[in-house]
């Protein structure tokens, strides 16, 4: 709640245990300007926010991405996931899912009132079941969740099954959501690649990052999305109503992380 008085406008920051009032003026010369709460941000110099996942993405993916039309900062990844089967999917599509996953995924997804196709990875190596997961595939499939580098195996998907599941995709005219968030968590000389840099998914695949994996600051709760502006748009409006927008101030430094302290995750 803000308070409008006549000389002066005061923000109450509510602090646990000391319950502190700064006046807005003060606050300006701690955290960065915002002019207004806006669920996207587009002025100018919010540039370098989303800038920042577009230059990874195209350094080192070699995914060209528009920063204006194709980003989006989330509070999190897993809210980004969230405005992400919220916006996409709707009552009566099927999402296939790999097995084991992240414990959100099924939950958030029978949210938006999709129903889950599981296709279980195979021990000892956890490798994509090629046949399965071509027989999951119906006339109700809407998306593929993809999370690699996976959690909670640490499986990096290969070449050999990123095509695969590329060719389903374009063949079936199918969506694919990439939970990468820890694209930079890769170890032994794995190369993480991702699905969307692959001949015909850039138009169909929505790409998923965090700061919280990317520099371990998970209660910072800052994400983003690279995609195509016809599957962020119906993105955008769930995010808007899920939590409108994200603190400008975490944003720049989270930008900051990206581009000027790269040594820590690359």
């Amino acid at each position: 709640m803000t308070f409008i008085c006549t000389h002066t406008r005061y923000i109450p920051l509510v602090v646990p245990l000391l319950g502190l009032w700064f006046s807005d003026r003060c606050a300006a010369n701690c955290l960065w300007p915002q002019p207004g709460p806006c669920p996207i941000g587009r002025p100018a110099w919010t540039r370098v926010v989303f800038l920042s996942p577009a230059i990874l993405a195209l350094l080192l993916q070699g995914i060209p991405v528009d920063w204006a039309t194709e980003t989006l900062v989330t509070v999190g990844a897993t809210e980004g996931l969230a405005a992400c089967f919220l916006g996409l999917l709707n009552p009566g599509d099927e999402v296939i899912m790999f097995d084991p996953m992240y414990d959100s995924y099924v939950s958030m997804a029978r949210r938006s009132g999709a129903a889950i196709v599981p296709v279980r990875l195979r021990l000892p190596d956890f490798s994509v079941p090629l046949e399965e997961l071509a027989a999951a595939v119906g006339p109700q499939t809407k998306m593929i969740m993809l999370n690699s580098p996976h959690n909670p195996s640490g499986k990096i998907f290969t070449r050999t099954e990123l095509e695969a599941i590329a060719d389903l995709c374009i063949r079936h005219d199918v969506i694919a959501l990439c939970d990468e968030v820890y694209e930079h968590l890769v170890f032994g000389g794995a190369k993480h690649i991702s699905l969307r840099s692959l001949p015909g998914m850039a138009e169909r695949c929505v790409r998923l990052g965090s700061a919280g994996k990317t520099f371990s600051f998970t209660a910072w709760k800052v994400g983003w999305m690279t995609g195509p502006s016809r599957l962020l748009n119906p993105i955008i409006k769930a995010h808007q109503f899920l939590v409108f927008t994200v603190p400008s101030s975490l944003q720049r430094a989270v930008a900051h992380g990206l581009d000027r302290e790269s040594e820590f995750y690359l």
